[in-house]
């Protein structure tokens, strides 16, 4: 069976089907994928790390790539491929994590923005799976202003929003959402929806579900340390998964990937960003 192709509005050329996945793109459909994006390039993040005993390593992977596939499926964005690597310094006492060091990880951000770049995809919406990614993401967003790039960066940063928190709450039969951080009754729920045959839901072990709140005294007093997360949840689960159907998941990688198609939208109507960056640039250059 042939798949048909889409036709541009202000171009003959035929296009390959949405989603533009990059690797599954040939080089003639790519060129074609990013004039019809108007180079706009979704890169997801994540990380491989413990979930618990029931998820596997690669959750926060999983759900990052499948919110931009199934947003780039209505938006035209690139999806780029997902790297394997995300900060997770704080959790290296599990197996199978994968940890590169924060400078590693941001000299890999600033050659990945640059070539993707140099490849025409010149609106960047980093799309993070990842809860330990955001510090060291927002961190990568200021440092762009040290130096003139040939590309936009944006940080998708999804929020609960109206009555979303209390409409999902009321689908487990709750007033209020129960503790959730990893592996939790939402990561959980996703992945049961992305791929189900990697969740082992017998392998949960309740009293490690919880916060132990062993340094609860500093943080009363208002001080962190670099093992706080550590401390709290050693068995890498933050949240009791029990409860847990596709159906949820599948309502919340939907409301979610909604979320991403208006940011892409948003994007690629994006003029003030670009004459902003520019306008800082040529300020910096001369402040007097």
């Amino acid at each position: 069976m042939k798949t048909k192709l889409r036709k541009n509005a202000n171009r003959k050329e035929a296009l390959p089907p949405l989603p533009y996945l990059w690797e599954r793109l040939t080089a003639d459909d790519f060129a074609q994928a990013v004039r019809a994006s108007k180079g706009v390039a979704l890169l997801p993040l994540g990380c491989l790390e413990k979930h618990g005993r029931h998820l596997p390593l690669g959750t926060d992977i999983l759900i990052a790539s499948e919110l931009c596939r199934r947003a780039a499926s209505v938006e035209p964005a690139v999806v780029v491929p997902c790297p394997p690597f995300g900060l997770v310094s704080e959790v290296r006492n599990g197996p199978g994590t994968l940890a590169l060091r924060a400078d590693t990880l941001l000299a890999l951000l600033r050659d990945l923005c640059a070539d993707l770049a140099r490849n025409g995809l010149t609106k960047i919406v980093l799309v993070n799976g990842h809860g330990g990614n955001q510090e060291l993401l927002r961190y990568f967003l200021r440092e762009r202003l040290e130096e003139e790039s040939a590309y936009t960066l944006y940080l998708f940063r999804p929020e609960w929003r109206g009555d979303e928190e209390r409409r999902y709450a009321a689908m487990l039969g709750r007033d209020a959402l129960p503790e959730c951080g990893h592996a939790c009754i939402q990561e959980t729920p996703e992945v049961m929806a992305i791929a189900p045959e990697t969740v082992h839901m017998e392998r949960v072990v309740p009293r490690e579900t919880h916060r132990l709140g062993r340094l609860a005294a500093l943080r009363e007093a208002f001080l962190a340390t670099s093992v706080d997360w550590y401390a709290d949840y050693p068995a890498q689960i933050a949240g009791d998964p029990t409860g847990s159907t596709p159906a949820l998941g599948e309502w919340l990688l939907s409301l979610h990937a909604d979320k991403l198609v208006r940011a892409i939208r948003a994007v690629r109507a994006d003029a003030a960003t670009p004459a902003i960056l520019a306008e800082y640039q040529t300020r910096s250059r001369a402040p007097l």
